[in-house]
């Protein structure tokens, strides 16, 4: 195999490896920061659902507020 059949084919193998860390944002960002190519393969995925790290971090809150309501409930 010719290095620049090597080359041609490594942003499709880029774009593959890259799709495993789909819902891991921290690896993703650090994707992004690698180079452009990384960059460009890896900024659709962080842009695919922009809220849901959000919506995680709300989810837990509430969480965290419905379990001390209820601990102060419970104390009355």
């Amino acid at each position: 195999m010719t290095c620049s059949k090597i080359f041609s084919e490594l942003p499709e193998l880029l774009s593959e490896i890259i799709q495993y860390f789909r819902c891991d944002f921290s690896a993703l960002h650090s994707c992004i920061l690698v180079d452009r190519l990384w960059c460009r393969l890896a900024i659709p995925l962080l842009w695919e659902n922009p809220f849901s790290i959000i919506h995680r971090e709300t989810v837990t809150l509430l969480n965290i507020i419905k379990f001390v309501l209820l601990k102060f409930i419970w104390l009355i």
